[in-house]
């Protein structure tokens, strides 16, 4: 009877243990959703709505200096507070407001192509990246009511504009001034530092640039924890079993080297899209060796660890085996890592692209 009553404490201590823990686990994601929900109000709230009565408001004055441009072209202006302030250009606005001299403002204008069908990975990333610059600039200049930001999509209605400002690459930045010619930046524009630094170039403005707080993965990393929790909580003695493996480790770490020689830290910090395209397809390695795409961090990666398989394999063959098989796996084995060097160095002369040497490719 004692043991039986032993046994419905235990019971009961166990299910009032359970029941905190989802109730913890709850109570973290109620949080989460609570500061995902206040920091997009926050983030998309006043702030962005003044941001875009202040681009109205310099537009409209700019019809002072451009008599013949029609209310139409304004209305199309108008000003989406959820794109960071941006203004889309089509051939009426950019002919009656922009593309006139004098101007009472300074316009950075991109011209990209966004079309899902056309597939420009580089003008997607470099539109997301412009509107992070412009939503920086807005935010460190609150005050600077002459300074605009527009988009002139090909895909839209923009060819007419990419032919009279004879640009035939995207994405491509102008910088339109107070008077005189737009200048243009050189090279294709598709990331936060190039953008910002044109931008100061251009027109003498310093933007820090800051990328916004991502709520997505605010939620994410609160449910995360909250799962991890529950599973340690119920079934810690697997969890266990498994954090105490050795080899998990080892093989862990192997693989966090083999990433980062691969140039994992790179791209988390540069944020590069994961592969690349052009006229003849998609494109895995980038032709310049100060840039690359995440497909580049796994092809190397994967190299690399074939070459340690390899040596080490070599190494095992000739400390273990004996006649017959100790030849034939070391004949193996130095034809792969021979394979493989050649593999390593067809990379190392698609990015350096007067390296002379080369083994089998």
């Amino acid at each position: 009877q004692s043991s039986s009553a032993v046994s419905v404490s235990a019971s009961t201590q166990m299910a009032g243990g359970a029941t905190a823990a989802v109730r913890w686990a709850a109570l973290a994601l109620v949080l989460a959703v609570a500061a995902v929900s206040s920091g997009a109000a926050a983030e998309c709230g006043a702030p962005c709505l003044l941001r875009a009565e202040k681009l109205q408001t310099a537009l409209r004055s700019s019809l002072s200096l451009a008599p013949t441009a029609s209310h139409a072209a304004v209305a199309s202006a108008a000003v989406d507070s959820s794109n960071g302030g941006i203004i889309n250009i089509n051939p009426t606005m950019f002919d009656d407001l922009i593309n006139k001299s004098p101007r009472n403002f300074s316009m950075i204008l991109m011209l990209t192509a966004l079309s899902d069908g056309r597939d420009c990975v580089p003008c997607k990333q470099g539109a997301r990246e412009f509107k992070l610059v412009a939503r920086s600039f807005y935010k460190e200049y609150p005050n600077v009511e002459n300074v605009l930001f527009g988009l002139v999509d090909f895909d839209r209605d923009g060819g007419e504009i990419f032919r009279k400002l004879q640009c035939q690459g995207a994405p491509t930045l102008f910088a339109f001034k107070g008077s005189g010619k737009p200048g243009r930046a050189l090279g294709q524009m598709d990331n936060v530092d190039e953008i910002a630094n044109y931008l100061h170039k251009a027109l003498g403005y310093k933007v820090k640039v800051v990328r916004p707080v991502d709520y997505g993965r605010v939620l994410a990393f609160f449910s995360t924890l909250a799962v991890i929790g529950a599973t340690c909580y119920f079934f810690w003695p697997a969890v266990y079993a498994v954090i105490s493996y050795v080899p998990l480790w080892a093989y862990a770490a192997i693989a966090f080297a083999l990433f980062n020689m691969g140039g994992l830290m790179w791209l988390q910090i540069r944020g590069a899209p994961f592969i690349g395209g052009n006229k003849n397809g998609p494109e895995y390695v980038h032709g310049s060796n100060g840039y690359q795409y995440g497909a580049e961090c796994f092809i190397i990666a994967g190299v690399q660890g074939a070459i340690t398989v390899g040596l080490v394999l070599l190494a095992e063959v000739a400390s273990r085996q004996s006649g017959k098989v100790k030849t034939t796996m070391t004949i193996f084995c130095v034809a792969l890592v021979f394979v493989v060097f050649s593999i390593l160095y067809r990379l190392f002369r698609d990015k350096y692209g007067g390296y002379p040497y080369k083994l089998l490719f």
